[in-house]
């Protein structure tokens, strides 16, 4: 909620954005929220109960050194994906397994590293995720800012692949402190860990 108020603040009154994230997710189309979100001192990296403002262990605990995070269900955004283009995934991947570029645009998965991973693992279905990271101010009072950690499928077409709907958010930092990776991503680290080993199936 308070990243939406946040946003509310710096519109025009009244506006038409949705005052909470049941709205939102219902102005989207979205049935399910996919995020789970945590607040972490910045002082002593403790979670914080979902409704608190400061760290009551820490004695100058202030707004300024709260982070919220939004860690997403990673499982079922991918499955999603995969679910939605797993005919295009499967036709580029023999491309790609072919080594043939079709659109001639010397794509990522026609370099070395990738032609590479194809050789050492010729019978394994796999797909591997390009990692992204951008970071954007939200309020100059303040500092606050947003960064998203998101990612993309290599084994999709690059015209497809960069659109903004197909890059799966991996976890969203809210702070105006930069972000501090092992307090911020490692639950989602410990996600992605866990969905390498168990793999998706039953996608299509």
């Amino acid at each position: 909620h308070s990243f939406i108020d946040l946003i509310h603040s710096a519109l025009p009154q009244p506006n038409s954005l949705p005052s909470n994230m049941n709205q939102l997710l219902s102005m989207l189309q979205l049935k399910v929220n996919f995020f789970k979100k945590r607040k972490v001192c910045l002082l002593c990296y403790n979670d914080l109960a979902g409704d608190a403002r400061i760290c009551l262990n820490c004695p100058t605990s202030a707004d300024s050194n709260i982070a919220i995070i939004y860690d997403s269900d990673l499982m079922s955004i991918l499955s999603i994906l995969l679910k939605k283009h797993w005919k295009t995934i499967f036709t580029y991947k023999e491309e790609l397994r072919s080594n043939n570029d079709v659109s001639g645009d010397l794509d990522i998965g026609f370099a070395y590293a990738y032609q590479n991973l194809l050789r050492k693992f010729p019978n394994e279905n796999f797909i591997t995720a390009l990692m992204h990271l951008d970071g954007v101010g939200l309020c100059k009072s303040n500092k606050l800012k947003m960064w998203l950690l998101s990612f993309s499928l290599i084994e999709l077409p690059a015209k497809v692949r960069y659109q903004r709907y197909n890059m799966p958010v991996v976890s969203i930092w809210v702070s105006s402190k930069e972000p501090i990776a092992s307090v911020w991503l490692g639950n989602s680290i410990d996600a992605l860990k866990e969905l390498k080993v168990s793999g998706i199936v039953n996608f299509k």
